[in-house]
């Protein structure tokens, strides 16, 4: 499922922003590469975790998992049209209230970040939740 649904918010986003290069983060982090020179920015996605709450249903143990998702930018501009701003405005608009899911729930942000600036690159991170029935 989690493959899935981060296949989904790749998608999505590669649908939405077309000038910046999407995809999952890698499996090995030793894979990931600093943003290429010529290349406008970077976003990352990939899951970070889930909590679930208390069964609704003891016999057949049903649960809400609420499963987040992290979402990098790097990108080498802060302000103007090609700048970082810009950009996470884009990724919120793309995935908010967007259903991933065959089920209709949809997706909001729940947390958005400077993570840190390094070699002039700007690298933010927001967190995205989605609520999934558990069974």
């Amino acid at each position: 499922m989690i493959d899935t649904i981060e296949s989904a918010i790749v998608g999505r986003l590669e649908s939405q922003i077309a000038d910046l290069t999407i995809k999952a983060f890698p499996s090995r982090p030793e894979e990931f590469k600093k943003l290429p020179v010529g290349n406008k920015g970077l976003v990352l996605v990939a899951y970070s975790g889930s909590a679930l709450s208390e069964p609704t249903n003891m016999d057949a143990l049903i649960q809400d998992r609420l499963i987040e998702f992290s979402i990098t930018l790097q990108i080498r501009d802060l302000r103007g049209h090609d700048g970082a701003y810009d950009y996470l405005e884009e990724i919120r608009a793309a995935l908010s209230g967007w259903s991933p899911t065959s089920d209709n729930r949809v997706m909001y942000m729940v947390s958005e970040e400077l993570i840190q600036l390094i070699d002039n690159l700007w690298v933010w991170g927001q967190t995205w939740r989605l609520a999934v029935r558990q069974a």
